[in-house]
């Protein structure tokens, strides 16, 4: 599983990539709006993006959490770019930490 911050604010946006697991089947590379460290996106509903470990040749399900205790449940899917905000709009201002979990055939990412 890969942490980061994320904040949407029509002003102003920050995020920082926090420690992750290390696992062999950890995502790398989590992003926003295809950017490393967006600041100002205003956008409400940043898409995600993150790349599958080097081992796993297909992600099958992932599962977006936040430190707010939101979270998507396991969503079927092989989708990891721009993948859509699953929760509420941020709103003014808000920053939200994000952990990205995913199911890959090699198993489940911690």
């Amino acid at each position: 599983m890969r942490r980061t911050d994320v904040g949407a604010d029509t002003g102003g946006c920050d995020w920082q990539r926090a420690p992750g697991h290390s696992s062999m089947t950890a995502p790398t590379g989590l992003r926003v709006e295809h950017l490393d460290q967006p600041l100002g996106i205003g956008d409400r509903e940043p898409r995600l993006s993150w790349k599958l470990p080097a081992d796993a040749a297909r992600q099958l399900a992932y599962r977006i959490r936040t430190d707010t205790d939101a979270d998507s449940g396991w969503l079927d899917g092989e989708q990891s770019v721009l993948v859509p905000w699953p929760f509420a709009p941020l709103g003014s201002r808000h920053r939200v930490g994000v952990q990205v979990q995913v199911r890959t055939d090699r198993g489940d990412s911690n």
